[in-house]
């Protein structure tokens, strides 16, 4: 299965981060990336996961019930 690859301005687009942002965090390897041929790429499936874990569930849904049953 073939992966995508994201520029820097594409992880930007999708993070919302800034493309410094991303520069700056890439080398102090604080987001999962990878450099091929001297440019800067983010597997987009592993730049999901690790948006993934900045998360914040609700008190409801931490509780297991959705507003509607609380």
């Amino acid at each position: 299965m073939a992966r995508k690859l994201l520029t820097v301005a594409e992880a930007a687009e999708m993070t919302r981060l800034s493309p410094r942002t991303l520069y700056n965090w890439a080398s102090r390897k604080k987001v999962p990336h990878m450099k091929v041929g001297g440019r800067l790429l983010f597997d987009e499936g592993k730049m999901a996961s690790w948006l993934d874990q900045f998360n914040v569930e609700t008190v409801e849904r931490r509780r297991g019930t959705t507003r509607d049953e609380a």
